[in-house]
């Protein structure tokens, strides 16, 4: 976050200008031991060496010559070294192996896993926006139905009862776009490079 605004105000760009958002995955149930007995369950049917083949296709980095106790700050490969070092950094005390990578990509690929009730998950989630200064969160999932129909059921409430949510606008009000109701305005910010290329309005 700090790096990304350091770069807009590079580039003239006011904070107020974008939101920043980080994916997590949430499995939510009625109680927090609810939702590790859900998360304990899902975790009987991973497959690591999917997950390693998931983190090969979106860094392409292929580790499967490595063997899972292999060290990542040992790992000499070419390619998006920054990929392994997203993991190594996380946690500089840690000596991440091939199989520890291969087990947290499992569940959640390279974002956090958040489990519990919807208070825990909305802790957790607030703790984020102030610790690390993120505006949003885009919400992902293990099994689809299952955690957003749960995420609907336990997580918005709270978030709503905390002031985090807002109703949808009614049908004909002035703001009727995403970047509408966040923004305040449909349009892009003057100092966007998208915006300087706006005429007439």
């Amino acid at each position: 976050v700090d790096r990304v605004e350091q770069q807009m105000q590079a580039a003239g760009r006011r904070r107020a200008s974008a939101r920043l958002i980080t994916s997590v995955t949430v499995i939510a149930a009625a109680t927090d031991e609810a939702a590790y007995d859900r998360f304990r369950d899902y975790s009987q049917y991973v497959d690591q060496d999917a997950a390693l083949a998931l983190f090969a296709g979106w860094t392409g980095l292929d580790l499967s010559k490595y063997q899972p106790d292999d060290v990542l700050q040992d790992v000499h490969i070419e390619g998006n070294r920054s990929a392994l070092q997203s993991f190594t950094s996380m946690d500089p005390d840690r000596a991440w192996t091939i199989a520890d990578l291969a087990s947290y990509m499992s569940i959640g690929a390279r974002g956090p896993v958040i489990i519990g009730s919807g208070k825990t998950v909305v802790d957790e989630l607030e703790r984020w926006i102030q610790e690390a200064g993120v505006d949003g969160f885009n919400v992902d999932y293990a099994l689809r139905g299952p955690d957003m129909t749960a995420f609907a059921k336990f997580v918005t409430p709270e978030l709503r009862a905390r002031g985090h949510l807002t109703p949808a606008p009614p049908v004909g009000s002035d703001h009727q776009t995403l970047r509408g109701r966040i923004f305040g305005t449909d349009w892009l910010p003057q100092d966007s490079t998208g915006g300087a290329y706006r005429r007439g309005q």
